[in-house]
């Protein structure tokens, strides 16, 4: 894990598995362990929003 947000500069997003902290440069999202679907359409709807 990197600690500085400069590592990350050509993220587009992050999914997680769980609860970090969020920043508002790097979008992130928290999904099942087992990725269901209710997070395949949270993850489409957090793609199309970028």
């Amino acid at each position: 894990f990197k600690n500085s947000l400069h590592d990350y500069q050509n993220i587009d997003f992050i999914l997680t598995t769980i609860n970090t902290e969020s920043t508002k440069e790097i979008p992130s999202l928290l999904v099942s362990a087992m990725f269901t679907e209710k997070d395949k359409i949270m993850v489409k709807k957090l793609m199309e929003s970028l």
